[in-house]
């Protein structure tokens, strides 16, 4: 056990220099501004509550390691409602509706947090309580580095407002450093643990696979900061939102249709073996030989993707049909 616990360490080393923990300390960038990838940890967030309540907690139980885990769990399961707080507190409740909040978590911007979740719920009802303690020990490793960092930029935007952020900041470091799992009576059951090498082996994969998602979602979080922008003194999203764009763009499809390219029972059903496939709108029309693929690259090229463009280039513009409040969207 203490050479698995050893390798999580050194794991979380290299997780400390995942470019997006340099971007939350590059003080050149405005706190509010560095914050910004907040909302987009939403999935991942609500989903972690689900993990330890209904995936990673077996109750009743005789083993004393599924008695940790399980102890754990309570500890981990509400942290949630704090990241709800923060987002309040960060103004991200004013300017989505629900429906479009929806719309955003599972669309295709959110898809590596859902990939890694999915993960993370396969992997925890599948492993032996050993397994998912050593899942919550990596994923806890991750959690020091990425709160560590968030830590210290909630406590620069206090003190620009004044307003107290609980799950980036001071309150969810504290208990998270108290855990049970991190006694000493924790310790001494697993300095007498006797591990197999079966049991050894299925460890360092999990090992390498948790650092491998937290990863990639750290990374996918980074990619959905944009270059700040503000619409009327207001503090705004900057992170990607292209399912947004579409509704206030002209789709693919209304061009097709309007240029007598392609009838309009043709575009319903290729719209429905979109949601059922998730191809390209563009690729199942050509497919289909409706319209050749060279005529859909065109269009891209010449008229969807500048009007997008400019779209962009003027966020102040882009409202949706009964909104009053511009919203800001990035590509």
């Amino acid at each position: 056990m203490e050479e698995l616990l050893a390798l999580i360490k050194e794991k979380q080393k290299v997780f400390a220099q995942a470019p997006f923990f340099d971007y939350l300390r590059d003080t050149k960038i405005s706190p509010n501004d560095r914050m910004a990838f907040a909302p987009c940890f939403a999935f991942f967030v609500m989903s972690f509550g689900e993990l330890n309540r209904h995936v990673l907690r077996v109750e009743p139980t005789v083993d004393p390691i599924q008695a940790l885990v399980n102890q754990h769990t309570y500890e981990d399961e509400d942290h949630w409602i704090w990241f709800l707080e923060d987002l309040n507190r960060l103004g991200y409740d004013e300017p989505i509706k629900f429906t479009e909040s929806l719309r955003f978590l599972w669309s295709d911007e959110t898809r590596i947090q859902r990939e890694v979740v999915r993960w993370l719920f396969q992997a925890g009802a599948l492993a032996k309580p050993l397994h998912r303690f050593i899942l919550i020990e990596a994923i806890e490793s991750t959690a020091d580095i990425f709160l560590g960092a968030t830590q210290a930029l909630a406590a620069e935007r206090q003190l620009l407002d004044g307003s107290d952020c609980r799950y980036f900041g001071d309150l969810h470091t504290s208990i998270d450093a108290n855990h049970t799992m991190f006694t000493d009576e924790s310790e001494s059951i697993l300095d007498n643990l006797e591990i197999t090498i079966e049991e050894r082996e299925e460890a360092l994969r999990i090992i390498d696979k948790t650092f491998e998602m937290f990863t990639l979602i750290m990374s996918d979080l980074l990619a959905h900061i944009k270059v700040p922008k503000t619409v009327n003194g207001n503090f705004t999203y900057t992170y990607e939102l292209r399912s947004y764009l579409v509704r206030k763009v002209k789709p693919l499809g209304s061009y097709l249709v309007e240029a007598g390219l392609l009838k309009q029972d043709n575009l319903n059903i290729a719209l429905k073996e979109q949601k059922v496939t998730g191809m390209r709108l563009g690729d199942i029309v050509s497919s289909n030989g409706w319209v050749q693929s060279e005529t859909i690259e065109y269009l891209m090229e010449k008229l969807v993707i500048p009007e997008r463009d400019a779209a962009l280039a003027h966020p102040s513009e882009n409202t949706f049909e009964g909104d009053n409040e511009p919203i800001l969207i990035a590509a």
